[in-house]
């Protein structure tokens, strides 16, 4: 055959099979239920691919099933207000789709879904899916389904979107093990985004995890949800609002978890799992261990949330890292948080974390007011504000004790308190060991003891039978417990280039040691909080003068929370917006308040805008989007400071083609050699609404 023949031939094929494409797309059809069909069922049964069921208001009592290839791609819409309600009225699952590729199902009430029995029969009350792609559930409402795995959705070996959905008291009952009170995922991936997920729940003897959503070697993100008021029971409950297990390489960013029960993780439990959690809130939840999260095995960086009001029954108010290492605590504000044993803030347990640049304030326990390092734990705890815990016991801002050890470094302890031993740090020594922290260029101001004869009790920091290594530190303003009290007898701290400044007391039952001062340390403002040192100081340059201590600069190093090649000398500001929520096209004012700025080098200062898709994108100070409103913000002085002015900002203008939902401003700074962006600890979140 001629070569130009074939490719006549084969063009004429190519053509007939894009018309016959073509004429596929043509029969689509919109199918209306009851006009039309008078069951759901039924017009399932009659539609192809590509097909649009609408459903008009009323209630319709049936199961449904898509099964197939044949029955991909077909939409399931709820047309009206209030939207179709459909039901099974417990007799079995209200809609099932097997190995059926891009369903769509929005806009309808799914409610009174019932399973029981093996396999796939226990999954999912309202919605299963199994087996299929591209599975988009949105807008629409779950209630009053029960299930053992899902009471309001379960998917399986699926990739699905669920967006803008209400699952709301739905419940998973079973005689030994329950899972996922609202929703279940195994071997899934996709998107959980915009939905409420609130007072699901959980009932197993034995096992009885995630009260809201509980995944298993699953890795959807999840993003921008509210779980509510959701509850576990069982033996082992863990994640009252969400748990993962064995799930990796996903992210959870911008939800909300607020008033949710679990037995290990009032708001989430992570077991086994290496998840981005981000700028979530945690807020009014309860469990025994983790009252806002617990962690297990967990490797994750936990970056720029909130945890406020939470409690536990034994330990972590706020978290509890439980046989964890490499996790990364970073850039989070804990505060108000209660745990009625250990830790008040953050606990560590048997965990080997760094817990960096984190606020930490106003948390209450029995041992560690703020934080808790035992037993057997080796933490980095560095650039954190601790201040104004409280201990019912010891440790008002920290404790590290049995067998723990780990670096404390650049902190700031202050305001806090505990009734017996160690106001600022208590260290102690257990059956697990003898615990040997290194506490270095930390600034300890102004906590207090209920404790006021005993001057060995260490309004600074308590050393009990340990061998901890105390240096380059400010330790001052201690009316009560002495600046480092100690046992009589037994082992001791190794001190060196400490500045004593205005306590009843200094070293008891210890010594000074080389390069000990006691000069007036001269804070640049103790009363504004800040502590940087001014540049009349006498502790600038007088800690351990070997250069593995030295400045970031490279200078000798200072004592206090501003020095040591750990210090953080970026410049940081605090950010705030005039609203906390705007429409597109609006107009917002972006106002930074007094910050230091000091001589980091390779450093633009700027501020950064998280979308909720977690695009960042970074405005330098100079940046035409906005209008300075004002170019003088004075900044305070202290040694490093190289430039004493930045400019504010004015006048965001919110793009129209931004997407509604949550956004966050952060501080941040360009580092012009890698092109990287960090952020300092401010932020905050607005809405975006249509």
């Amino acid at each position: 055959m001629p070569k130009s023949l074939k490719i006549y031939f084969s063009l004429s094929f190519f053509s007939l099979g894009l018309l016959a494409g073509l004429a596929v797309e043509a029969q689509a059809r919109v199918i209306q239920v009851p006009t039309q069909y008078t069951s759901i069922r039924a017009a399932v049964d009659a539609a192809t691919r590509g097909d649009t069921i609408e459903i008009a208001g009323g209630v319709y009592v049936e199961s449904i099933v898509l099964m197939g290839n044949e029955k991909s791609g077909i939409t399931i819409k709820g047309v009206g207000t209030p939207p179709p309600t459909i039901t099974s009225n417990g007799q079995g699952r209200v809609i099932s789709i097997y190995e059926a590729d891009n369903v769509r199902i929005t806009g309808v009430h799914i409610t009174g879904g019932a399973t029981a029995g093996q396999d796939i029969q226990n999954f999912g009350g309202g919605i299963f899916v199994d087996g299929s792609s591209g599975i988009e559930i949105s807008n629409s409402l779950f209630t009053n389904n029960k299930a053992v795995y899902g009471g309001g959705l379960a998917f399986r070996g699926s990739n699905v979107s669920v967006i803008n959905n209400t699952v709301q008291n739905n419940a998973v009952i079973a005689a030994t093990n329950a899972y996922g009170g609202g929703m279940y995922l195994h071997g899934t991936t996709g998107l959980i985004s915009g939905n409420t997920i609130s007072n699901n729940t959980t009932a197993g003897p034995n096992a009885g995890p995630g009260g809201g959503v509980c995944m298993v070697v699953s890795s959807p993100a999840v993003t921008n949800n509210t779980f509510q008021g959701n509850k576990t029971s069982g033996l082992q409950h863990y994640g009252g609002g969400l748990y993962t297990y064995q799930c990796n390489g996903f992210s959870i960013t911008n939800n909300t978890f607020t008033g949710n029960q679990g037995l290990d993780g009032g708001g989430m439990a992570i077991i086994a799992s290496n998840p981005t959690i981000f700028n979530n809130l945690f807020t009014h939840n309860q469990g025994r261990w983790g009252g806002g999260v617990y962690g297990w095995q967990m490797a994750s960086t936990i970056d720029s949330n909130t945890f406020t009001q939470n409690n536990a029954s034994d330990g972590g108010g706020g978290i509890l890292f439980d046989g964890s290492c490499g996790a990364v605590f970073t850039n989070n504000t804990v505060t108000g948080n209660q745990a009625v044993n250990w830790g008040g803030g953050v606990d560590l347990f048997i965990s080997s974390c760094r817990i960096e640049q984190n606020v930490i304030t106003l948390n209450t326990s029995a041992r560690g007011g703020g934080v808790c390092i035992t037993p057997s734990s080796d933490a980095r705890i560095s650039n954190n504000l601790i201040t104004n815990n409280q201990a019912t016991l010891f440790g008002g801002g920290l404790v590290v004790g049995d067998g723990s050890n780990g670096t404390i470094a650049n902190n700031l302890l202050a305001n806090n308190s505990a009734t017996t031993q160690g106001g600022g740090i208590c260290v102690y020594s257990g059956q697990n060991g003898v615990s040997s922290p290194k506490i270095v260029n930390n600034t300890i101001v102004s906590n207090q003891l209920g404790n006021t004869t005993d001057k060995s009790a260490g309004g600074g920091i308590r050393v009990g039978s340990s061998t901890p290594i105390i240096m380059n530190n400010i330790i001052a303003g201690h009316s009560t417990g002495g600046g480092i009290g100690a046992d009589n007898s037994g082992p001791k701290s190794s001190n060196s280039y400490n500045n004593m400044w205005g306590n009843n007391a200094t070293y008891v039952f210890v010594t000074a040691g080389t390069g000990a001062t006691e000069l007036f340390p001269a804070f640049i403002d103790t009363q504004g909080k800040d502590y940087h040192l001014l540049n009349t100081s006498t502790c600038l340059n007088k800690g351990n003068p070997d250069a593995a201590y030295n400045n970031p600069d490279g200078t000798r190093n200072h004592m206090g929370m501003y020095g040591g090649p750990w210090a953080d000398w970026r410049p940081y500001v605090f950010i705030q917006t005039d609203k906390n929520s705007y429409v597109r096209g609006a107009k917002m004012r972006v106002t930074i308040s007094e910050g230091t700025m000091s001589n980091a080098a390779n450093l633009a200062l700027g501020i950064a805008l998280l979308r909720p898709n977690g695009d960042l994108i970074f405005y330098p100070h100079m940046s035409s989007d906005f209008a300075p409103w004002q170019t003088n913000l004075t900044l305070s002085k202290n040694a490093q400071v190289v430039n004493s002015t930045i400019p504010g900002y004015d006048s965001f203008l919110i793009p129209s083609d931004y997407s509604t939902g949550n956004y966050t401003w952060l501080c941040a700074f360009l580092d012009t050699a890698t092109g990287k962006i960090t952020s300092r600890i401010s932020s905050t979140s607005f809405m975006v609404t249509p």
